[in-house]
């Protein structure tokens, strides 16, 4: 006799090999016939790790591996969005587009004068205390030169 298999999807990923799968399916009460949404949760097993909150899986049932857990993941159907490789990849290219197009990634050049050597963006995006450490090094320059 084959498995029993569930579809649903993992709501939890938080423990080595383990995942907690929401199944929902619709049912109708008895009395006032109207279709109500039910909601159960399995754990199952996941050896390699591989599926992550979002995910929508196929689970088949297997022996009891623990006193709560006698699911074992059969497939992954579908990738939650932005777990994909593809998209991590694509955020890392446009942040990498937008530090070059802000150059940020470089400290801007001294003056002739004896500039900080601190970028003004890098400046705004630190806090009071970078800001007052810039603006005094900034007076102590002016102070030096007569």
């Amino acid at each position: 006799m084959p498995a029993k298999q569930k579809t649903g999807v993992v709501v939890s990923d938080k423990m080595d090999k383990s995942i907690v799968v929401e199944v929902t399916r619709n049912k109708m009460h008895s009395l006032y016939k109207k279709v109500i949404r039910v909601r159960k949760r399995f754990m199952a097993h996941d050896e390699s790790n591989t599926a992550h909150i979002g995910d929508y899986v196929r689970i088949e049932e297997s022996r009891p591996l623990s006193k709560r857990k006698s699911w074992t993941l059969a497939e992954i159907i579908r990738v939650a969005p932005g777990q994909g490789l593809a998209v991590k990849h694509t955020a890392t290219a446009v942040a990498s587009e937008k530090e070059a197009e802000l150059n940020l990634s470089a400290p801007m050049e001294t003056t002739e004068t004896g500039g900080t050597g601190v970028s003004p963006v890098a400046a705004a995006d630190t806090g009071d205390d970078a800001r007052a450490t810039i603006e005094s090094a900034a007076e102590t320059e002016e102070q030096a030169q007569p």
